[in-house]
């Protein structure tokens, strides 16, 4: 089967009387954005294997998959769900590959990755799903705003909750100045839609 990793979040969120055993091991391609390593961890713990692939949708389907290497199997478990996060090698057809600027943050000179952003935030117990933007700043020109959906039950988390965990597992100029609660737009295959995000934090204007 193949799916955003919107789509595996709500899998591996799903009410335990939702859930059947798989008759075999269920082989899933996902792509569209690096799929947190928590999330693929849990999916594999509930029996599917999984394929990490990307490319453009409109025009040809994988431009690039993350090749497993044997020798990766020895390693933590944690280290190789990182490996399996990454977007791997292009496709033979393809002469290159660059990476998307859009996805990173630039905070007082420093490079500020959303995607390391949004896995430590994918590992706190109260966050259903999480999308990282940048948001303008009259002193750093630019700065991390989270967008979090919350699980049910875990109302009573709050932004400084968010930011104060963040600061104790990212180096500090990475951490979040702004935390938004609300349900994130998606487009109709489940793909987080970044655009209206980074329109949204835009409009808020700059914190300083």
């Amino acid at each position: 089967m193949g799916g955003a990793p919107t789509v595996l979040n709500t899998i591996v969120n799903s009410p335990i009387s939702d859930r059947r055993l798989l008759p075999h091991k269920v082989e899933v391609m996902t792509g569209g954005a690096p799929p947190p390593p928590q999330i693929l961890s849990k999916m594999e713990e509930l029996g599917f294997g999984i394929s990490h692939l990307y490319g453009r949708t409109e025009t040809y389907g994988p431009g690039t998959s993350c090749i497993w290497k044997p020798e990766w199997d020895s390693l933590p478990l944690n280290e190789r769900y990182k490996l399996k996060a990454r977007q791997g090698v292009h496709h033979v057809g393809l002469e290159d590959v660059e990476d998307r600027l859009k996805d990173v943050i630039i905070s007082g000179g420093e490079n500020i990755s959303t995607v390391e952003v949004e896995t430590i935030l994918y590992s706190h117990l109260a966050i259903l799903e999480a999308a990282v933007v940048a948001q303008p700043d009259n002193h750093w020109g630019q700065t991390p705003c989270a967008f979090v959906k919350l699980k049910e039950g875990y109302d009573g988390v709050g932004a400084q909750e968010i930011i104060k965990f963040c600061r104790d597992h990212l180096p500090h100029y990475m951490t979040l100045k702004t935390v938004i609660f609300e349900d994130l737009p998606k487009t109709s295959t489940g793909k987080i839609q970044k655009v209206i995000l980074r329109e949204k934090a835009k409009a808020m204007g700059s914190l300083s």
